[in-house]
């Protein structure tokens, strides 16, 4: 029985060895219009990279409490990457039940906290987004399809997503006791 088993995966590896395609040299054509051919496996391997540009900082008030940015998301070997904030100063944590993933802290006062939004959208210009949470707990779209390449992102001409932050027209600033909050967004773009 052992020496059927080892005969019979002698031969499977010998035919998947067999299969694969090699690069051949052609024989010796012999006659007046003599041919001789050979083969060559052409492959194309692409890295995959991604990059993501145009960022500017964000400064609310009063009157500005939504502040949109046009960026863009580029890359090369992959058809559709992913978008994952992180927020310092947030609570966002698997199972928690937090509902303010993204804080800005007192500069003075650090246990007072101001939430606001973070959303994408994968067209620039856009006024509303994926309201995508983090890795820590999503919500929303988190899978979008590549439109640039690095090039395009790296000459600063192309912008192709919007990047939306929101503390909402409702906020009560009278409530506030310090004179600054903030806070430091990491928005990560990974290729699928």
């Amino acid at each position: 029985m052992k020496t059927s088993i080892r005969m019979l995966l002698t031969a499977i590896a010998l035919a998947v060895a067999t299969s694969t395609h090699a690069a051949t040299d052609g024989v010796e054509g012999t006659g007046a219009h003599a041919t001789s051919t050979g083969t060559v496996d052409v492959t194309l391997t692409i890295t995959p990279s991604i990059i993501v540009t145009g960022f500017s900082d964000v400064d609310f008030n009063s009157s500005t409490t939504e502040v949109p940015q046009n960026i863009c998301v580029g890359g090369t070997g992959f058809q559709e990457f992913s978008v994952d904030f992180a927020s310092v100063n947030g609570n966002a944590v698997i199972g928690s039940g937090a509902t303010d993933p993204f804080l800005m802290a007192g500069t003075t006062l650090t246990s007072e906290t101001v939430p606001y939004s973070v959303e994408f959208a994968n067209s620039a210009g856009a006024s509303a987004g994926s309201g995508i949470v983090s890795t820590d707990g999503t919500t929303g779209a988190n899978t979008f399809l590549r439109q640039a390449s690095v090039a395009d992102c790296e000459t600063g001409g192309v912008t192709n997503a919007t990047l939306i932050l929101d503390i909402g027209a409702a906020f009560d600033f009278s409530a506030l006791n310090d004179s600054e909050y903030t806070d430091v967004l990491t928005i990560q773009v990974s290729a699928n």
